[in-house]
């Protein structure tokens, strides 16, 4: 099983908040082509983005809203 992920520096922001979309596959065969997935959802930070402050709380999303 493989999870890929990375820090994303300079992120695209939803209302000068950080936000991240999580979505589930798992490609079970190739031969014949097999995948499951799940129903994806996003997270929003509380606080508002800022590149320059020290503010951890600003990189963490924490709220749930479905997609």
């Amino acid at each position: 099983m493989w999870l890929k992920r990375r820090y994303i520096m300079n992120p695209l922001l939803l209302d000068n908040r950080k936000f991240d979309i999580r979505c589930y596959m798992l490609i079970a065969s190739a031969v014949p082509l097999l995948v499951l997935y799940r129903k994806g959802y996003c997270r929003l930070s509380m606080h508002e983005y800022d590149n320059s402050s020290e503010n951890i709380i600003a990189h963490l999303t924490n709220q749930v809203c479905d997609v």
